[in-house]
C-alpha cells in the first residue's frame, strides 16, 4: 500500500464519512445531541418534583454564569471597538467555554434528577446507558 493509501484505511477506520470536514467534531456534536435526546425521554418519565428542584439548581448557576457573560460582553465590545482582533478572539474562546460549562451544568443538574427518579424505565435506560451522561 502506498502512504496515503494506508493514511485513507485509518481516517476510514475513525470516521463514519471520511471525506466530511471536521469530522471529530461533527461526531462530538452528534453525540452531545443523542445525550441531549435520551435525557429529554429520560426528563418526560422523571417525577415533578425532581424537574422543579433541578430546575431551581439551574437557575441559580445560570444567575451566576450571566454575571460572567456580561462582564465577557463588555470586555468583547471594547475590544472590538479598538480593532483588537486577538484580545476580541480569545475573549470570544472564553465566553464559548463558559457557555459549553453552562450546558453542561444544566445537563448534569437534570440528569441527576433523572438519576433520583423511582421510574423503572428511567432506571433500566440509565443502566444501559452507564457511562453516556451528559459528560460523556
Amino acid at each position: 500500500m502506498t502512504a496515503e493509501q494506508v493514511w485513507d484505511s485509518m481516517v476510514a477506520l475513525v470516521s463514519a464519512d471520511p471525506k466530511q470536514l471536521k469530522w471529530s467534531a461533527r461526531e462530538r456534536e452528534r453525540r452531545e445531541l443523542n445525550n441531549r435526546h435520551n435525557l429529554a425521554k429520560m426528563l418526560d418519565k422523571t417525577e415533578p418534583d425532581l424537574l422543579f428542584q433541578a430546575s431551581k439548581l439551574v437557575s441559580a448557576a445560570m444567575k451566576d454564569q450571566n454575571k460572567e457573560f456580561d462582564q465577557l460582553r463588555k470586555e468583547l465590545d471594547v475590544a472590538r471597538a479598538k480593532d483588537d482582533k486577538e484580545k476580541a478572539k480569545e475573549i470570544q474562546r472564553r465566553l464559548n467555554a463558559s457557555q459549553r460549562i453552562l450546558r453542561q451544568t444544566v445537563s448534569r443538574c437534570f440528569y441527576e434528577a433523572a438519576k433520583k427518579s423511582n421510574n423503572k424505565e428511567i432506571q433500566a435506560q440509565l443502566a444501559a446507558s452507564a457511562g453516556d451522561g451528559p459528560m460523556g
